[in-house]
């Protein structure tokens, strides 16, 4: 028994070869973040590509694993919090205090939307859309687009404000378009 404990202590083969590993899976995340190719990574760090590309997954898929695991946690702590927070009020809102049931429906609908208790809704349009884009259109676009983020940087601008001027027609009615509609459309 001692022997295998020692194997995979912090001085062991196993536990060195996972460090490296690690160590690999972290390198090639970065030269893949900075834009790296496959190809490059693998040239850069003496490996195949198919190496390379082993590599960059792993670390990704680990990151996901860690992100999911501080996301439930986080998840926890926060209806950990509602909970805390109905225990105090909900004496009061049985009580018939307007403001104590506002405050309770808010935590319920809190609590149902961090559980996913919420069927998501399905919403269906009808109808046809049309939209006549010309290279006028996307330079305006672009230009409104680029002043709006020069704005915004100088804290300028709102963000809300609509981008207008392109032209969009919606063609709500369930006909279908007539010959002489679809050529000047």
């Amino acid at each position: 028994m001692t022997q295998k404990r020692n194997e995979r202590g912090a001085n062991s083969p196993v536990h060195s070869r996972r460090i490296q590993s690690a160590e690999r899976q972290k390198t090639a995340l970065e030269l893949r973040k900075r834009g790296g190719s496959f190809d490059n990574i693998a040239a850069t760090m003496g490996i195949s590509k198919s190496t390379a590309h082993n590599l960059v997954h792993k670390a990704i898929d680990q990151l996901k694993t860690t992100t999911l695991k501080k996301a439930e946690e986080l998840k926890v702590l926060d209806l950990e919090r509602l909970d805390s927070m109905l225990v105090g009020i909900y004496p009061k809102a049985t009580a018939g205090d307007a403001k104590a049931i506002n405050a309770v429906i808010k935590l319920m609908d809190q609590r149902a939307k961090l559980l996913g208790l919420y069927a998501p809704t399905k919403s269906e349009v009808q109808g046809e859309v049309k939209h006549e884009h010309t290279h006028t259109d996307s330079t305006l676009i672009l230009s409104k687009l680029q002043d709006r983020l020069d704005a915004i940087a100088k804290g300028t601008h709102l963000l809300a404000e609509p981008i207008e001027d392109a032209e969009y027609e919606i063609i709500a009615d369930d006909e279908p378009l007539t010959d002489t509609e679809e050529r000047n459309g």
